[in-house]
């Protein structure tokens, strides 16, 4: 009988496997479905082009009457008709606000004005010592300052909230029942009709560490949300409260920030912006923002949203494409940009952003890279039949096939060629792969071929072979997979290198991987690849060796190859 242990073992291993099938159901409909419609959102980030006396800071975002307004740290620039107005009326802003009759007010560390300049305060005496941290008008008259040692209001003159001594004020917000709430590092505040209350001492969770960062309100209903450490979160009115964290899907924290629309939630970080609808979203690096840290973030609607960095604004929006537009682009970037004789590989930029600059270089994997991008040209022909992916496949099939020929040994492929007058990129691998002439001397070649270099090999290989190759092409396909397969074979599954010894990787052979506890964990995958290479051989040249050999690896080294049973 199976222990009890076994059977629970097994129990979980189908819940996992059942849970696998249904994720990857519901990603194949929603995939289905965005084929049927022929279109679907594509996210596409550009840059706002502020006018260059604004500087790069962009502390704040708003937008008034539809009119899109960044504050920098010298001012304020509104966005009309396309084109920005505004002047710098001040230098070292760090905050901003609107208040009820939407006009902007501005703080630096100690002191708050004004759109115009018209009208000045500067923070009390007694709080000299204190940075503005955050403002908030309560009504037309009062002015709350949170700083970094407490929260100050002014309605004409200054007055200190003594329950918010020496605790650092983040965030400052009203909700709908008139409350007012306090986001510090100290606690959530909490202020009634009767009383200031300390959420943290009667409500929230230890693990939010009774540090704060940020507050904001969720549509109609009364639902606070806050921003901690390592969670965000929602206080309902209707008792409906949730917390979001690592666990649940959140990137990163504290969240600095919270913006809304609709039912889509807008996280700011120092390290990113983070959105959420159905799923999560990351946005981090030069691919989505002129700098990590996010300042504010402005959704200016559904689709479009606009975020705020200390480098300038960057815009994200989602725009409407077909399947083949976004091809089509990708073709264009691989044409130009990592193409390098006929290797498809990486590209670098000698200066960041600036796509003047990309330069290729080699790489220890270019074989491997070039035999993905051939299996896609591949299907792309076999769906559309475009003589343009035909032909691509064939270059790039000629280039896998060089990779071989290159090297004068017949079945090696090389990880990566270029001419003899090439400067290439030394390999910074912990087992050094080290160039090498070609016969003719017209060509040097990366040695050390490695086995997932094969897999890739084999596996375009055998496509270009079925969906695209002619029937000169299948003779030269043929010959190429034969010679590759007898190297292996007739050196005792062994890639024997340049120096005559076998590459570090390259080795299939029974013996190494059944009794060397160096490969104790690559038993099935390197018998899963031998196996698949020599059905491979077998389906495209024909020679019943290939089967038999199978057939022998199965049978005869069924110890080595019980792993994958």
């Amino acid at each position: 009988m199976k222990s009890l242990i076994k059977i629970k073992n097994e129990f979980i291993m189908k819940k996992k496997y059942l849970l696998i099938v249904f994720l990857l159901a519901i990603n194949i409909t929603t995939l289905k479905a965005q084929l049927e419609s022929g279109t679907y959102f594509q996210e596409i980030k550009t840059e706002v082009q502020l006018p260059s006396v604004a500087g790069n800071n962009v502390i704040n975002l708003f937008s008034v009457q539809n009119t899109p307004i960044a504050v920098t740290e010298n001012g304020v620039y509104k966005l009309n008709n396309g084109k920005w107005s505004g002047e710098p009326i001040g230098h070292g802003f760090r905050t901003a606000t609107i208040d009820l009759k939407e006009n902007i007010w501005l703080a630096t560390d100690k002191t708050i004005q004004n759109e115009d300049g018209g009208m000045q305060i500067s923070l009390p005496i007694s709080a000299q010592n204190d940075t503005i941290l955050c403002m908030f008008w309560e009504d037309e008259k009062t002015l709350l300052v949170g700083t970094t040692n407490g929260l100050f209001s002014n309605d004409g003159d200054w007055s200190k909230i003594t329950e918010t001594e020496g605790k650092r004020v983040n965030s400052i917000l009203k909700d709908g029942n008139n409350y007012l709430w306090l986001a510090t590092n100290d606690g959530l505040l909490k202020r009634t009709a009767k009383e200031w209350i300390n959420l943290d001492d009667v409500l929230m969770s230890t693990g939010t560490k009774r540090s704060y960062f940020s507050l904001n309100k969720q549509g109609l209903a009364n639902e606070i949300l806050f921003g901690g450490l390592f969670s965000v979160g929602c206080i309902a009115e209707n008792g409906e409260d949730w917390m979001w964290s690592a666990a649940d899907g959140l990137p990163y924290g504290p969240v600095t920030l919270i913006r809304t629309i609709n039912k889509t939630f807008w996280f700011g970080t120092e390290k990113g912006a983070i959105k959420k609808d159905e799923n999560w979203h990351y946005y981090l690096g030069k691919r989505w923002l002129p700098d990590n840290k996010i300042n504010d973030i402005l959704p200016i609607d559904d689709r479009k949203v606009w975020i705020a960095t200390p480098q300038g604004i960057s815009q994200i929006e989602q725009v409407e494409m077909t399947f083949d537009e976004k091809a089509d682009i990708y073709e264009n970037v691989i044409t130009k940009r990592h193409n390098r004789r006929g290797l498809v590989n990486i590209s670098h930029l000698t200066v960041p952003g600036d796509l003047t600059t990309s330069k290729t270089k080699n790489e220890d994997n270019d074989g491997l890279w070039t035999s993905v991008y051939l299996a896609a040209e591949c299907f792309r022909y076999a769906v559309t039949k475009d003589l343009e992916a035909r032909e691509n496949a064939i270059k790039t099939y000629e280039a896998l096939e060089h990779l071989e020929t290159v090297t004068g040994i017949p079945g090696l492929p090389a990880r990566s060629y270029a001419l003899a007058t090439d400067s290439v990129e030394q390999s910074r691998s912990p087992h050094p792969k080290k160039w090498r002439p070609s016969p003719d001397g017209k060509w040097q070649w990366l040695d050390d071929t490695s086995s997932d270099e094969i897999v890739g090999h084999i596996f375009a290989i055998s496509i270009f072979y079925d969906l695209v190759a002619d029937e000169t092409m299948k003779i030269k396909v043929k010959n190429l997979v034969g010679r590759t397969l007898d190297h292996i074979i007739d050196n005792n599954f062994h890639l024997i290198d340049y120096d005559g010894l076998p590459t570090r990787w390259g080795v299939w052979h029974p013996d190494s991987i059944n009794n060397s506890t160096n490969w104790a964990y690559e038993k099935g995958l390197y018998s899963l690849e031998i196996l698949s290479f020599l059905k491979a051989a077998t389906h495209i040249t024909g020679n019943p060796k290939y089967e038999k050999t199978h057939f022998t690896a199965i049978c005869k080294w069924r110890c080595v190859f019980t792993a994958l049973y």
